[in-house]
C-alpha cells in the first residue's frame, strides 16, 4: 500500500485546495510548519555544496523545504559519485528515486505545483497601462 501523502504534498499538488473536507481530520501542525531550506550545511565538501546549489538552482522556487534537506544531502553524494564514474547501477536507480521524492524528475513535477509568486500590486498613482485594455 503506497505511503499516504503529506498535506504539504497534498497543497503542492492542489489536491489539498480541490478537496479541503477529505483531508479535515488529518489537519496537523507538524505537517504545515516547514521553513525555508537554506544554506549547504556546513560538513558538506566544496564539491557536494557546489551540487546543492546546482540542484536548489534548477529547482522550482519554493519546492524545497527544510523538510528535503537530508534527501537533498543524498542527492548531492550520488551526484558526485556518478559524475566521478564511481556510481553503481543501484546507486543511480537511488539517485533517480530521491530525485523523484524531492519532485526533481519531470513526471514528478508535474504532480506538484510550486507555490506562486504573489503579484505586485500596482501603484494608483500610476497612469494606465493601454495595454490593459486588451487583457480580459
Amino acid at each position: 500500500m503506497p505511503a499516504k501523502k503529506t498535506l504539504r504534498e497534498l497543497a503542492l499538488s492542489g489536491t489539498l485546495r480541490n478537496n479541503p473536507g477529505r483531508y479535515a481530520s488529518r489537519a496537523r501542525t507538524s505537517d504545515l510548519i516547514v521553513g525555508p531550506l537554506g544554506q549547504p550545511p556546513r560538513h558538506l565538501s566544496a564539491q557536494a555544496k557546489k551540487v546543492w546549489r546546482e540542484i536548489v538552482k534548477d529547482a522550482p522556487e519554493g519546492l524545497l523545504t527544510s523538510a528535503d534537506r537530508m534527501l537533498l544531502e543524498i542527492a548531492c553524494f550520488l551526484t558526485l559519485k556518478m559524475r566521478s564514474g564511481m556510481v553503481k547501477n543501484s546507486e543511480l536507480g537511488l539517485l533517480s528515486s530521491v530525485l523523484a521524492k524531492l519532485g526533481l524528475t519531470p513526471v514528478d513535477r508535474n504532480k506538484v505545483e510550486a507555490p506562486q509568486q504573489p503579484e505586485p500590486e500596482k501603484d494608483p498613482n500610476a497612469p494606465p497601462d493601454p495595454w490593459d485594455q486588451f487583457v480580459s
